[in-house]
């Protein structure tokens, strides 16, 4: 007897709940569905290449002009003398230049620039096509 009362409650109960989730749901339009949807990993990873490219891109650019160098060194020496004593040396250096790629590194360093370019452009494209 107990049971019979409990079954009108519980239809009742799971008729709220179905009622109230059934009003809460809205359309939503495939426009704002494509746009706040997350990204597929094939375009993830189309996208992390284009940065790889792009940053091996810069470096290139960066091989094709002067470069500045320059390196300084300190020292303390102390060498054991074959007379059983001890001589002790101090010393420090310093060196500054300019880099110029010469006699056709320019030019491979320059082809390099144009393959890594033509690279990215293939990725950015790459990119635009893969499907969602």
């Amino acid at each position: 007897m107990h049971a019979r009362r409990l079954h009108p409650y519980l239809f009742a109960c799971i008729y709220l709940v179905l009622t109230a989730y059934g009003s809460s749901a809205a359309a939503v339009p495939l426009q704002t569905l494509i746009d706040k949807m997350q990204e597929s990993p094939a375009i993830t990873a189309s996208r992390y290449e284009e940065q790889r490219i792009s940053a091996e891109l810069r470096q290139r650019q960066d091989n094709t002009n002067w470069r500045l160098f320059g390196g300084v060194d300190v020292g303390r020496y102390r060498d054991l003398e074959a007379a059983g004593g001890m001589e002790k040396y101090e010393g420090f250096g310093g060196q500054l230049g300019l880099r110029y790629p010469l006699l056709g590194a320019m030019q491979a360093r320059r082809a390099a620039v144009v393959d890594t370019q033509i690279a990215l452009d293939q990725a950015e494209h790459s990119t635009e096509l893969t499907p969602c």
